[in-house]
């Protein structure tokens, strides 16, 4: 799940516990110990939301990464659906960079809100 605020993006750094998971713990209910609660990704935007733009705006953040580096969280365990368990990480410590070049060189701006003129 991506998040695109206008602020940054943030995704998830553990599979979250949705409907989906739940068809998938219901026939594999040791499943359920890879699986963070919903609450982690509400803390993550909460914690983006009151962060100062300049902090966080254009960044792509990992929930966890975002909550320990910016909230000083360092016990997830209150996330775990399975109380005790350690959700493993499914995305890569870093993050690849992908700017390029020409990332400033945007051309002509349009602004697609304003009345065309004939």
């Amino acid at each position: 799940m991506l998040l695109r605020t206008t602020q940054s993006e943030l995704t998830r750094l553990q599979a979250i516990e949705s409907g989906a998971t739940q068809a998938l713990t219901k026939t594999n209910p040791a499943e359920a110990h890879d699986l963070r609660k919903p609450t982690i990704f509400a803390d993550a935007i909460l914690a983006i939301l009151r962060a100062p733009a300049a902090d966080v705006n254009g960044r792509l953040e990992l929930d966890e990464d975002f909550l320990r580096a910016h909230e000083g969280v360092s016990d997830f365990s209150r996330y775990a659906v399975v109380p005790g368990a350690a959700p493993r990480r499914i995305m890569p410590r870093a993050l690849p960079d992908l700017r390029v070049a020409e990332q400033d060189d945007e051309g002509r701006r349009y602004d697609s809100a304003a009345k065309p003129r004939l």
